[in-house]
């Protein structure tokens, strides 16, 4: 399912496909080395936007939730309006 790892402004994280219970998506960047968490079974647009979502956090640590969920959703409706769609969808 793509690559192994993203660079962002941060440094490079590696990216985990795996089911991780109440969580849709999360980042680490300390205790257990930099990583992004998706669930695999997301689809469509709401796997698009939890993506944007996690890279928002990775390159912005300091942005507010608010600010990143919103952002997220927006970025992720442009570019499904756009016609954006995973690989395998």
């Amino acid at each position: 399912m793509g690559p192994r790892s993203v660079l962002t402004r941060t440094g490079r994280y590696k990216l985990i496909h795996e089911a991780k219970r109440g969580y849709d998506g999360f980042v680490e960047r300390e205790k257990d080395g930099k990583f992004i968490l998706i669930d695999p079974n997301l689809g469509g647009k709401h796997r698009l936007e939890i993506y944007i979502h996690e890279m928002l956090h990775a390159n912005y640590w300091d942005l507010e939730e608010e600010a990143v969920e919103e952002g997220a959703k927006h970025i992720a409706s442009a570019l499904w309006k756009i016609g954006y769609r995973a690989e395998d969808e």
